[in-house]
């Protein structure tokens, strides 16, 4: 027991008492889960960026990029997708929950004098706006048939106006394919860290 002990606080003293409290703080919550660990929410953050880098073609001429609300919207297809998945019902806020924590924190890293707890309610606000759509176009047919138009092409004009961006109608129909291809490739890569599991 000494020896773990020792080994835990030359870890503290590695990372700082912020990031250390911060780590084990999320293995309670993770380890409180019966669907997933600490590895799986690692890699839907690796989802989520694998799927930002695709959709900054869709923006390659804005200048400058809207990378942060770019990487909003993929962070909400991957929350998204968990209503696809065999997480039960009342594990899903939970796993949400974190995974937005986990992705606000890395945003940190990365950036400095920003408001966590801002930028975690407005992801959290923004994953719940945009989650219809991204629902509707994950089952594309099913959402035509009950009269959703086009949901892909509505899905990319509210990831615009979102970001404050604007395009002719007829570049839509061509980006409108594509998304719905990104969006479907997402949610089964979600699935499979999730089923894998």
């Amino acid at each position: 027991m000494d020896a773990i002990h020792d080994g835990m606080e030359d870890l503290r003293k590695e990372m700082g008492d912020e990031v250390y409290f911060g780590a084990m703080a999320y293995n309670v919550r993770v380890n409180e889960l019966r669907s997933l660990k600490i590895q799986n929410f690692n890699e839907l953050l690796g989802v989520s960026d694998d799927l930002g880098e695709k959709m900054m073609e869709a923006f390659s001429n804005c200048d400058p990029k809207p990378i942060l609300d770019i990487y909003a919207f993929c962070v909400s297809v991957v929350a998204a997708a968990i209503n696809f998945t065999n997480i039960p019902a009342d594990e899903q806020p939970k796993v949400r929950d974190i995974y937005f924590d986990l992705w606000v924190d890395a945003i940190g890293q990365h950036a400095q004098n920003f408001d966590k707890e801002k930028l975690k309610a407005s992801i959290t606000r923004v994953s719940g706006e945009y989650e219809p759509d991204i629902v509707r176009t994950f089952t594309a047919s099913s959402a035509v048939q009950a009269g959703f138009a086009n949901p892909p092409v509505t899905l990319m004009k509210t990831i615009d106006q979102m970001a404050g961006v604007s395009r002719s109608e007829t570049s839509y129909e061509t980006i409108g394919p594509g998304l719905q291809a990104l969006v479907d490739h997402t949610v089964r890569r979600v699935q499979g860290i999730v089923w894998q599991h």
